[in-house]
């Protein structure tokens, strides 16, 4: 799991929802929206969404999070400082490596990365 400091809080996420993302990327079970850091946290902060409407089970929306949190603490080199990223898990994902292989092909495909 990510320090508390690399995570996205619940207040902050709540209110970048709300605005214009600089970045989106897009897959096929993957969709990130990126947004410039205006806090005094200059480290990448990230945050894993999967929605109930696609994930009934808890367990299954918490496992597809565990696995996008240490694929993060894998690639923390992919991730630049001053960014927020948010992923939202949209289809049903089978295996770690297809996570892997999207979260790669997204951050390549924003630029960021």
């Amino acid at each position: 799991m990510l320090p508390q400091n690399k995570r996205v809080d619940s207040e902050t996420l709540a209110f970048l929802l709300t605005q214009k993302p600089s970045k989106i990327g897009q897959t096929e079970y993957l969709r990130v929206l990126v947004y410039k850091n205006t806090d005094s946290h200059k480290l990448p902060r990230i945050c894993f969404i999967a929605p109930k409407k696609k994930y009934k089970k808890a367990t299954t929306r918490n496992l597809l999070k565990r696995r996008g949190f240490s694929l993060v603490e894998e690639h923390k080199k992919l991730f630049k400082n001053g960014y927020i990223y948010i992923f939202f898990f949209q289809s049903k994902i089978t295996t770690f490596f297809v996570i892997k292989k999207e979260i790669e092909a997204l951050l390549k495909k924003i630029n960021i990365a």
